[in-house]
């Protein structure tokens, strides 16, 4: 059925072609047809060029309907197509995207004994785990806290260092290749007060960190550290026994 209106237009042009020859090459046997006895064909060839005109109008009413609809189809796949594209582009730039972390974060000696006003020396090493790093700022802290070690007392504690470490991450920072390490020393310092403190499990040691970077995607990324060292009963400080616990923050 679809054939057969699709080929109507063409049928249509050959009828009024042949229609038009016939006025300018036949006028003297069209004027026959103007007798009764031919009035059948008369009316015959009035019924065929109707149906053809309306099946002409027929066709064309349904070409634009599937003309539209298609169009309609193409869009909707244009729009899938762009959301698929936009969905694999994401996943793209995730793969591109730089991941810092920390290494490890230890005493600097082998052992040394806590005392007031004696510095005691730490370090912290980050690493460029995959894809290159743009402008890296970072600062790192290493600070006691009055008080037992508690989630709210950490967060606290986190968001003032927070605030201190902004002047380091408002300054231009330097381009690192995967694979790339970050190493800090640190210095902790305590009072006479803050030792006794200490040994009384009334204070808390806290190391915190923050790693700012720029994806290769374009897009901005971060990396928080917090430690404590839980319990800090302890006077005499070894590396490998010193209890650094995530913060959980």
């Amino acid at each position: 059925m679809r054939s057969l209106f699709d080929l109507l237009p063409d049928v249509a042009g050959i009828l009024l072609a042949a229609l038009s020859l016939s006025l300018i090459f036949l006028p003297k046997e069209l004027k026959v047809l103007e007798e009764h006895k031919w009035r059948w064909l008369r009316w015959g060839l009035a019924a065929i060029f109707a149906a053809v005109g309306v099946g002409g109008l027929a066709s064309n009413a349904i070409q634009k309907s599937e003309d539209k609809k298609a169009r309609e189809n193409l869009q909707g796949d244009v729009v899938r197509l762009k959301d698929q594209v936009a969905a694999v582009q994401k996943k793209l730039d995730e793969k591109q995207n730089a991941s810092i972390g920390l290494l490890t974060e230890a005493l600097a000696v082998r052992g040394q004994e806590l005392k007031p006003k004696v510095p005691v020396p730490f370090f912290v090493l980050y690493g460029v785990q995959s894809n290159p790093a743009k402008n890296v700022r970072f600062a790192q802290e290493i600070f006691s806290v009055r008080g037992q070690f508690s989630l709210e007392q950490a967060r606290i504690a986190h968001a003032q260092f927070l605030t201190r470490a902004i002047p380091s991450m408002d300054t231009r920072g330097q381009d690192l290749a995967q694979n790339a390490t970050i190493f800090r020393t640190l210095e902790l310092t305590v009072t006479s007060t803050q030792l006794r403190e200490l040994l009384d499990d009334k204070r808390t040691i806290y190391i915190m960190g923050r790693v700012e970077w720029r994806n290769p995607s374009g897009s901005d990324d971060h990396f928080d550290l917090c430690s404590a060292m839980v319990p800090t009963k302890m006077k005499y400080l070894i590396q490998s026994e010193l209890p650094f616990h995530v913060c959980g923050i």
